[in-house]
């Protein structure tokens, strides 16, 4: 006996059944006088004509006294329906291979406890499609740009990459806000930036996420499933509204506060059609330095940058008295240093404040 899940197959791969369903039909002959004729008992007869039975050589024959189309017909016709099966197995399998399945299932994403036919069925499900074709067709442009965003980088999966902002957008979905308003995103800059001292994301985020929305930004504070090693992107939603999404990835102040502004930076500068990605190894284009020089002019502005550029391990009194200076958290003055080499990685990194992301994403 055959599984089941031979009935989860393509609608153009149909069974023979089919065939011999509409033969008996235009003969108004009915299915149990078909297996009574054939030598079949009725269950197996529905589930042979369902595909779910094979058509032997010698069911063959028998189907070609009652149907008098011949046996090698019947024959050609199981044999091309079961590689097609098989090919649309394959096929499904690989797609699914692509996606990160074991942490769409730990953060409920799909439902738990499934087999792989349903596991296959619940992430069309998740992206609102159809098919794999119907998948391809909807997301085969962004998908590109995301392989393109990510090109030099060997730790990200497009595929992943593309199921986490897609999450993200599902969930931007259900928010409503204003209409995206870059001008007042300028203006609100300032007070953003001086959220960088409250140590306390459960405090800070719920700020910033109404700050921007008033701008008409929707803010997604998403963690990244294996295959994406972003910390940060930006796109705009089918509503034509922009989507941050930020994943604590680094955990700590200085990569959160320059992984915003740096997004800030592209839906302040750069285009509405494309998708932005920040983390390491992300493609380095002419947009995202753009977007580097943004986050820094924002977190250390030029006019303090050269004083900065001063300083090294040494001065931990004089890098925490900068900080209090400038306005800035001086984890992200440390980040700034080492990011420029003042600091190496290993220094003053006590001045950084860690987050705890459970509690962020609990």
């Amino acid at each position: 006996m055959m599984s089941n899940s031979l009935g989860f197959s393509p609608n153009w791969a149909s069974p023979p059944g089919e065939t011999i369903r509409s033969i008996l039909f235009q003969r108004d002959v009915d299915i149990e006088e078909f297996s009574s004729l054939v030598g079949i008992e009725l269950d197996f007869c529905e589930r042979m004509l369902a595909g779910y039975e094979s058509i032997t050589k010698e069911l063959a024959k028998d189907i070609e006294l009652v149907t008098e189309v011949s046996a090698s017909f019947w024959i050609n016709r199981e044999n091309k329906y079961r590689e097609q099966v098989e090919a649309a197995r394959d096929e499904r399998i690989q797609w699914l291979n692509k996606l990160p399945l074991a942490d769409m299932v730990r953060w409920n994403w799909i439902p738990k406890g499934l087999r792989t036919w349903d596991k296959f069925q619940a992430c069309l499900e998740f992206f609102n499609s159809e098919s794999i074709e119907d998948w391809e067709v909807k997301f085969s442009e962004r998908l590109s740009s995301v392989a393109f965003r990510t090109s030099n980088s060997f730790d990200n999966s497009p595929e992943s990459v593309l199921t986490w902002l897609y999450k993200a957008e599902k969930i931007a979905f259900e928010k409503s806000i204003p209409n995206w308003d870059s001008e007042r995103l300028a203006n609100c800059i300032p007070e953003i930036r001086t959220l960088t001292l409250d140590q306390n994301p459960l405090s800070f985020l719920s700020k910033l996420e109404n700050i921007l929305a008033s701008c008409g930004v929707n803010l997604v504070i998403l963690p990244t499933p294996k295959g994406t090693r972003a910390s940060g992107a930006t796109f705009f939603s089918q509503k034509k509204q922009p989507i941050l999404v930020l994943s604590f990835r680094y955990k700590t102040d200085d990569h959160f506060w320059f992984s915003l502004f740096h997004e800030l930076g592209h839906l302040m500068l750069h285009s509405s059609t494309s998708v932005f990605i920040e983390g390491q190894n992300i493609a380095n284009t002419q947009e995202e330095k753009e977007a580097d020089e943004f986050a820094e002019e924002i977190l250390i502005p030029s006019n303090y940058r050269d004083e900065m550029l001063t300083l090294n391990h040494r001065d931990l009194r004089k890098i925490v008295k900068f900080a209090k200076k400038v306005g800035i958290a001086k984890g992200i003055v440390v980040g700034q240093l080492q990011h420029s080499g003042n600091i190496a990685p290993n220094y003053l990194n006590k001045l950084k404040v860690r987050y705890d992301t459970d509690s962020i994403f609990s």
